[in-house]
């Protein structure tokens, strides 16, 4: 596997090279660049992208600001998603919940995360590092997909049921509960 770092950080660099020595089959490598200029992003081989992350620039402190980078950058990434005929799975960070909901607006498909959000999944795989195969299977584009439905579209309401019974409703609609 290969990961590209994309920053204007200068300071990334070397941690990066710190961080590259520990991940064995993985190669890491680094690009000085803003993450919103094009001419830079196809020069990155999108051809060969299959996952993109894109976190907002530390160095601009204003919210909304750094969220222009990152959607100017989904633009960006989209469009050569869409030339390339190669969709990948797109994550980004928006800092502020304005920024998410016009992403959000311009493409369903791309997931839109909060650093909060971001810290919490880090940490369960952290925790558990079988988790990142389900992490993987939820967020591939051609994955399985999760559908937050009322458990009365399954049981009655007025019934108290158990686990068991409300699984095997799900599987009467052809559902996994």
């Amino acid at each position: 596997s290969e990961i590209c770092v994309v920053s204007a950080d200068r300071a990334a660099k070397l941690a990066l090279g710190e961080l590259g020595d520990s991940l064995g089959n993985t190669t890491l490598s680094h690009r000085f660049g803003d993450i919103a200029d094009r001419r830079l992003l196809d020069s990155l081989n999108p051809m060969g992208w299959n996952h993109v992350m894109v976190l907002p620039p530390d160095r601009i402190e204003v919210a909304t600001e750094a969220d222009a980078q990152v959607l100017i950058a989904l633009l960006h990434l989209r469009d050569l998603a869409e030339i390339s005929k190669r969709p990948f799975s797109v994550v980004s960070e928006m800092r502020d919940v304005r920024s998410r909901d016009l992403a959000e607006v311009a493409r369903a498909d791309d997931f839109i995360i909060s650093d909060r959000f971001l810290g919490l999944l880090l940490a369960q795989v952290s925790e558990n590092p079988d988790l990142a195969v389900v992490f993987d299977e939820i967020f591939d584009p051609a994955g399985s997909e999760i559908y937050l439905r009322p458990a009365t579209d399954y049981v009655l309401a007025d019934r108290e049921v158990d686990m068991h019974t409300l699984i095997e409703a799900g599987l009467r609609h052809g559902e996994v509960v």
